[in-house]
């Protein structure tokens, strides 16, 4: 299941907050598909995607492992909610941006620390999840400096069940997906186009 949650059909075009509520409907129909075995299911996401799908794990029943690929480690850009709890978007710093050599700007450094105040605000509990963990990193992503912070803390609170896959330095997405041009993800990773072609016919 390919779950869209804005700009489609009568979606928000752009939302003020996402809702748990509404992927944990989604959720709940898969477990009553005839073809789903369950116990639970497993969550496929790219980027703010695989935010959510981490997000959904940590809230969340029924879901037992997520495949995260180039995902934050805390809510970014649309605030998430669920039930009673909100969780803030990390504050990103504009003056930390810096030109590239194209006609983007990188901010890869300008957002707050998701382990230290006041962006652990914006962290996703992880911890209270059960999910299996795989994190798959662009190696020159913003979110890849935080990944060994993450997997030591992971096994401090006693869940160990997560690995990591170092990827390719480029804008690595999930399989079937085309070619992704310069739009917003773009700002914040460097635009390998012969690289990311290359890794996406698998070349060497």
């Amino acid at each position: 299941l390919a779950l869209a949650y804005y700009q489609f059909e009568d979606l928000p075009q752009e939302p003020k907050e996402l809702h748990l509520e509404y992927f944990e409907e989604a959720v709940n129909y898969m477990l009553q598909h005839p073809q789903v075995k369950g116990p639970g299911v497993g969550l496929l996401g790219f980027s703010k995607g695989a935010e959510v799908s981490l997000a959904m794990a940590a809230f969340l029943k029924n879901i037992l492992a997520v495949a995260s690929l180039n995902a934050p480690v805390a809510v970014t850009a649309i605030p998430l909610s669920y039930k009673d709890k909100i969780i803030p978007t990390l504050t990103l710093h504009e003056y930390k941006a810096k030109a590239t050599n194209s006609t983007f700007f990188d901010y890869s450094y300008g957002m707050d620390d998701p382990f230290q105040a006041p962006g652990d605000q914006s962290r996703i509990p992880l911890e209270k999840g059960e999910a299996q963990l795989l994190f798959m990193l662009n190696q020159l992503f913003w979110v890849f400096h935080f990944a060994g912070v993450l997997q030591a803390s992971l096994i401090h609170w006693g869940k160990p069940q997560s690995q990591q896959l170092p990827l390719s330095p480029v804008m690595f997405s999930a399989p079937g997906h085309p070619h992704c041009s310069p739009s917003l993800p773009s700002m914040f990773h460097n635009r390998c186009y012969q690289q990311h072609c290359l890794i996406r016919l698998g070349l060497p």
